[in-house]
């Protein structure tokens, strides 16, 4: 349960920025008003109320866990955070937000970068934006921790050539053959048009060992199996198993991408993957979904259907739907209308603009289960582009609240889609999302105290 702390702990840190450290605050308590002083109260009182929560959960049986890695010894040690030094608060399987921003970096809010970790020796970056290198050395509580995620790294994943989605790639690769020269460079899958830049850095520039793949080439999913990429000899070459291509064991892995609607070659994409369940002899599947930056368009909730997460990019609130349309970005409520639709059971709201530089201020909904961040409904949105939508169809009245953590019920569904503002240096365990979201629905009332009056 550490790393569902530390995931909360990740949120509470980055709201302080801009602010001076408890210690300073206290002598030179004097230069701060008594309001100021007293969000640092709020901060330790919902850090001392989530411990509360975590601890009342029963712990997981270590005989279970251990039996589980005798059945499988390649993956018992990957699961476990102890793989990490022991100071690491780093979960297995997690997201790790290195940025939530869009367009430029921000005092609150890096551009965009993310890393999916799947084991201790497995992980993949899904966008790098400048300063992601940075952002991940912040989080990690050592040295060696900080190596040990950095030669994890096996895929890294380009949505689109915007400059906020790759320009920390390059430092990425210099950094990671300079400290791993033995190891395999890794895989980049990005746009075709991008390896012209990657192949001019490394001619004149410096060196940044790496293998490319063009995205269109996943499209329609990476074969998997020997028989698939022999029916398909034109793509066989492309098309190795994934261990080979990594260079460690990643036979379950899959990533399948898709063409969405942003600027040309602007692609989402899937990863699928198994972790150890609880009983020895079994496998659960995982399936994280990345939107990239797009319009809400049917093929990428297609293929985000019934995934574990949908990361999806939220740019604008809803009352300026029109110049999302006209920017090809997304707004709130059109994000959680798509994620309902495809029952995703998580959806993660990103890359919002810097207009907004921390949050909108939050309220109560009526039920008490959601803090509304817009009033604005499905309808209202619709009527500012004729009641159609992008893909022509008239968009539904439902009232869709979008908050720092709230839960959407779904018709026909008993279990509720959880839904979470990102901010930068959040850390999410794939497997205590359920534990995580007590502790979220803890934080509005305090963003709301530390946001005043700035």
């Amino acid at each position: 349960m550490p790393a569902v702390f530390a995931a909360v702990c990740g949120c509470l840190i980055v709201l302080q920025r801009g602010t001076h450290t408890s210690g300073c605050l206290t002598v030179f308590g004097p230069q701060f008003s008594p309001e100021r002083l007293s969000r640092l109260t709020a901060l330790e009182a919902t850090g001392a109320r989530c411990r509360e929560i975590l601890s009342a959960l029963p712990e997981q049986s270590t005989s279970s866990s251990s039996s589980a890695g005798a059945a499988s010894p390649d993956l018992s040690s990957a699961a476990s955070p102890s793989a990490l030094p022991c100071s690491s608060s780093w979960s297995f399987p997690s997201l790790t937000l290195l940025g939530t921003g869009a367009a430029a970096p921000s005092q609150y809010r890096n551009v965009s970068g993310l890393l999916v970790a799947i084991r201790k020796d497995l992980s993949l970056v899904l966008d790098f934006g400048e300063g992601s290198l940075a952002q991940l050395y912040s989080m990690c509580h050592s040295w060696e921790e900080f190596l040990s995620v950095i030669s994890s790294i096996r895929v890294v994943f380009i949505s689109h050539c915007h400059a906020d989605h790759h320009l920390g790639v390059c430092c990425l690769l210099e950094f990671r053959a300079a400290m791993f020269p033995e190891l395999l460079p890794p895989l980049i899958i990005a746009p075709a048009k991008l390896q012209a830049w990657l192949r001019f850095y490394d001619c004149r520039v410096t060196r940044i060992p790496h293998r490319f793949r063009s995205t269109e080439t996943i499209v329609c999913g990476l074969p998997e199996t020997s028989r698939e990429v022999e029916k398909n000899e034109e793509r066989a070459s492309a098309f190795r198993s994934m261990s080979h291509l990594l260079g460690v064991e990643a036979g379950d892995l899959r990533l399948r991408a898709t063409p969405v609607e942003h600027i040309p070659h602007s692609f989402g994409l899937r990863v699928d993957f198994e972790i150890p369940a609880s009983d020895a002899n079994s496998r659960k599947d995982l399936s994280v979904v990345y939107s990239g930056d797009t319009r809400p368009c049917r093929q990428l909730f297609d293929l985000a259907r019934n995934a574990t997460v949908l990361i999806h990019e939220a740019t604008f609130e809803d009352a300026l739907i029109q110049e999302a349309i006209e920017k090809r970005h997304s707004s709130l409520s059109e994000v959680v209308r798509g994620a309902l639709d495809c029952r995703c059971a998580n959806l993660v709201l990103t890359h919002f603009s810097q207009r907004y530089p921390k949050i909108p201020v939050l309220t109560l909904e009526a039920g008490g289960d959601a803090f509304l961040v817009s009033g604005n409904t499905v309808e209202e949105n619709a009527e500012k582009t004729n009641g159609k939508g992008v893909d022509g169809e008239t968009r539904c009245t439902t009232k869709a609240p979008v908050t720092v953590f709230s839960k959407q019920k779904r018709e026909g569904d008993k279990d509720p889609m959880h839904i979470l503002f990102a901010f930068d240096c959040m850390r999410l365990p794939l497997k205590h999302l359920q534990e995580l979201s007590q502790c979220l629905e803890l934080l509005p009332p305090v963003i709301n105290q530390l946001f005043a009056s700035e």
